[in-house]
């Protein structure tokens, strides 16, 4: 059981699998007398938290050499909105502080705009005609979806090229697209204290899920907010795809 003080400050930490940029942020509400009374999203909207600070951590779990297994916290700047930009007015957001790789389209939901790249005009004939433009989770889709990420970022989903980037990273070779890292970037690997692997291949047992990466902050726990069991909603608005995504967690305030 999670219990967290009012006025206090806690640790949180979120990881994704597929990085589409954007902003998040942590909100609680109070649960009611059932078990989903009252949990909705304008109760989230009344509790968002503020962040404590102006750093995030990259928490890194290695999975190679000498450093199997073992866990790497490096800080970064954290990039938050507040105040009139952000809604509900005054809640503050973060921005999600791994880049990921510039498209050449608007949207990730289907790949025949960014095909109409010259670079990525191979990734249209991976499309049967029968799904063109058609958003479809399914094997030819993602197939296509899988050789415009391969194309946007080199062929390889750890290491954006150069122009292709939609930040500077907060650490030397930081930036990802897809779910699955080429570990083999010096710069980076010397950054998160990781063992490089040479002769890594995008896909391969040596490719690393970017589920491993953590992204940890610190959030302040109002000091008037009422004791009580509450639920802690972790929020992403995705930039590149029209997504929302959020977890939640069961949280106990006291006093």
């Amino acid at each position: 059981k999670t219990i967290w003080k009012a006025g206090s400050v806690q640790e949180v930490a979120w990881a994704n699998n597929a990085n589409h940029g954007g902003g998040y942020a942590y909100r609680l509400c109070k649960k009611g007398a059932g078990p989903h009374e009252g949990v909705t999203e304008q109760c989230f909207q009344r509790g968002h938290l503020a962040f404590a600070g102006d750093t995030s951590e990259i928490l890194w779990t290695s999975r190679f050499g000498a450093n199997r297994s073992k866990s790497t916290r490096v800080p970064i700047p954290r990039v938050t909105a507040s105040g009139n930009v952000t809604t509900p007015r005054g809640s503050m957001w973060a921005r999600v502080p791994i880049p990921a790789c510039r498209l050449t389209g608007a949207d990730m939901r289907w790949p025949a705009d960014q095909c109409r790249d010259a670079d990525c005009a191979g990734c249209c004939a991976t499309v049967p005609a029968e799904f063109a433009g058609r958003p479809r989770y399914n094997l030819s889709w993602w197939r296509a979806q899988d050789c415009v990420a391969g194309c946007a970022d080199n062929g390889a989903p750890g290491s954006c090229p150069d122009g292709k980037v939609q930040f500077a990273p907060p650490l030397p070779g930081l930036a990802s697209l897809w779910s699955s890292w080429c570990w083999g970037d010096a710069p980076r690997d010397k950054a998160l204290g990781d063992s490089p692997t040479p002769g890594c291949t995008p896909g391969s047992h040596d490719a690393n899920p970017m589920i491993k990466v953590n992204i940890v902050d610190h959030v302040v726990v109002p000091a008037t907010m009422p004791a009580g069991e509450y639920l802690l909603s972790w929020r992403w608005d995705a930039e590149q795809t029209k997504q929302v995504w959020q977890n939640c967690a069961d949280v106990t305030i006291s006093h």
